[in-house]
């Protein structure tokens, strides 16, 4: 019997049912459980676990029903949304940066520079500019034209990459430094942990994250994030009650060792803009199962900085939720630690696969 599919939108602040973030849909499977794929970037239906997340509270997502016509729609939408995609990433690629040193006012040395600029030219002529902000981020900015035009009078003076990836540690400590202002204006006194799995150390973990007592009685935390920030955080929790995609020990540490991890974290942040796996320093895992051993697996994937990647069809590494899903024993496979010659390897696998499924000798 053709299976009967239940479709949803999953829909959330940004996202209308007209537009959803994505589309899932689910069927009865054997047994009495319900299974559910999503359409991916991939242009294809692939496990999910969406509908469980939003239905446990582990996403704040909501699906919204829809016909089979509007999911048809969407794989249209879509594959719209992954074609502009790799035209931004074949842009952004393109790029030949140049970037500069803002000096003015009491900042007078390349080394320590009032703000950092960058600029390129596109395909049709025009030059962009974008600074780096106190946010630590590139945003919009017309310093540079300025001053050639006159309109300001700093001065701009080429750098390297490096010297940039320097005044990222500059702009770091300026925060850090405005940072403890306003904590002391707060009056916290907060309680530092490294969060440690299997493949970390209290000198590159996890996560920090950071606690404190409330006025209101009741202890919070922060995690230091990818975007370089202290933002609110259970992750501790989640830890506690085992919903995490693996075991980890939640260790105290002091402020010092808080201060490093922002520079480690930044650090990661740096290598996944330059996608530079060498520095990365990327864990890799092999998924099996009974009919899957470690030289011929399911799929590989990398882990970097909390984050998890797959080896896709689309021989990209895209972002993926198989140790998590594992961890929730959702799925009967299991992650097993290899090398990265290996996961090289499996690349090589996974072309032959998709060639022999279309057809086509390796």
């Amino acid at each position: 019997m053709p299976r009967q599919y239940r479709y949803y939108a999953i829909v959330g602040p940004q996202r209308t049912v007209d537009s959803p973030s994505v589309v899932v849909r689910e069927w009865d499977a054997a047994g009495g459980d319900t299974s559910e794929e999503m359409f991916s970037t991939d242009l294809e239906w692939v496990r999910s676990n969406i509908l469980y997340r939003i239905g446990s509270g582990r996403d704040i997502s909501d699906a919204v029903p829809i016909s089979a016509e509007a999911a048809t729609r969407f794989e249209s939408i879509q594959a719209d949304r992954v074609r502009l995609e790799r035209e931004r990433e074949r842009e952004l690629k393109s790029r030949q940066y140049r970037y500069y040193a803002v000096l003015g006012g009491e900042y007078t040395l390349a080394d320590d520079p009032l703000m950092v600029v960058r600029e390129w030219a596109t395909q049709d002529g025009d030059t962009h500019e974008e600074m780096y902000s106190s946010a630590r981020e590139w945003v919009p900015s017309d310093l540079v034209s300025h001053m050639r035009s006159g309109q300001a009078s700093d001065i701009a003076v080429p750098i390297s990459l490096d010297m940039v990836r320097k005044f990222g540690l500059v702009q770091a400590e300026r925060e850090r430094h405005a940072r403890r202002l306003r904590d002391q204006e707060l009056g916290r006194e907060y309680r530092y942990f490294a969060v440690v799995g299997a493949h970390d150390s209290l000198d590159n973990p996890h996560a920090v994250v950071r606690q404190w007592d409330g006025q209101d009685g009741q202890t919070h935390e922060e995690r230091f994030a990818k975007r370089l920030d202290w933002v609110p955080s259970d992750l501790t929790y989640r830890i506690s009650v085992g919903a995490e995609s693996e075991p980890f020990e939640v260790i105290a540490v002091d402020m010092v060792a808080a201060d490093r991890f922002e520079g480690v974290q930044q650090e990661r942040v740096w290598a996944e803009e330059r996608h530079d796996p060498s520095v990365a320093e990327y864990n890799y895992f092999a998924i099996v199962d009974a009919g899957h051993p470690v030289d011929d697996p399911l799929t590989v994937i990398r882990e970097f900085g909390g984050v998890e990647q797959e080896y896709t069809h689309a021989f990209r590494w895209d972002g993926s939720t198989w140790r998590y899903r594992i961890g929730l024993r959702q799925l009967a496979s299991e992650a097993v630690p290899i090398t990265a010659e290996a996961a090289k390897q499996f690349e090589t696998v996974q072309r032959a696969r998709f060639l022999r499924a279309h057809g086509l000798e390796p």
